[in-house]
Parts: structure tokens; C-alpha cells; sequence
């Protein structure tokens, strides 16, 4: 059962992430993500809803990709774009319009970086730091 909210550093996080969002070890506090990281969130109320998340652009990506735009989507609809134009951490937060949400039913949340950094030896694509996310009153 997921809640409105996951810390990447609770040992439960796994039962948020859909797809896009690499394992981590026990006390991580970020981890990595794909090009299209995605969670699942149960809401009960989605009245005065804010989405939030913490992430981060690392500095060795920054370095090939340049800067990167993320793309917030919340149940598949665009909410917002995020141009990171330097790397570290940013806070993003903003209200969600109750006509996204569902009511008493699980809600899904997207950060889509228009750039991602790809692996020069495995190919592995690499996309943002993600460190928490989810839906605050």
C-alpha cells in the first residue's frame, strides 16, 4: 500500500516506483533515475493538493547533457516544466488542479528530463537524482 508521499531513503520505497527508478542501497538517501521515472501515490482527498519532489541534476551528466528540462506530469497530464540550468538539487512544489487527481485511488507522478546521459561503455541512460516526491496538503 503506498500513502501521498515516499522519501527515496525509506526502506519502502520500492512499493512507490512504477518504472524509471534504479534500485538503491539501504540508507540512500537519491537514487538514480531513466529518462521517464514514474511512482504511484494513493490519495484520499485530492482538494488543496500540492505536488512536490526533490531531485537533483548531477554534476558529471550536467557536464555531456547541458542544461536539462523536466517535464511534471501527474496522471498523464502536464503540470509543469523545470529548467535546470546548472547542476544540484532543486525544490519544485506546486498545486494540482483537483480535475488530475483521483479521489480514493491511486495517482501517478512523472519527472520526464528532456536530456538524459547515457553510459558511454553499457549505454545505461541516466536522468535525474531523485530523493523524495508525492502530494502534501
Amino acid at each position: 500500500m503506498t500513502g501521498r508521499f515516499v522519501d527515496m531513503v525509506d526502506p519502502n520505497a520500492d512499493a512507490y516506483v512504477v518504472r524509471g527508478i534504479n534500485p538503491g542501497a539501504p540508507g540512500d538517501v537519491w537514487r538514480w533515475t531513466g529518462p521517464r521515472p514514474e511512482l504511484r501515490f494513493f490519495l484520499e482527498s485530492v482538494a488543496n493538493v500540492d505536488f512536490v519532489a526533490d531531485f537533483a541534476i548531477a554534476d558529471d551528466t550536467f557536464k555531456d547533457t547541458g542544461p536539462v528540462v523536466v517535464s511534471i506530469l501527474i496522471n498523464g497530464n502536464l503540470l509543469d516544466k523545470v529548467k535546470c540550468d546548472k547542476p544540484g538539487e532543486r525544490h519544485f512544489s506546486k498545486a494540482v488542479p483537483p480535475a488530475l487527481l483521483y479521489p480514493n485511488a491511486p495517482n501517478f507522478a512523472a519527472l520526464e528530463p528532456d536530456k538524459v546521459w547515457v553510459a558511454p561503455t553499457d549505454k545505461v541512460k541516466l536522468g535525474l537524482l531523485l530523493i523524495r516526491a508525492g502530494f502534501k496538503p
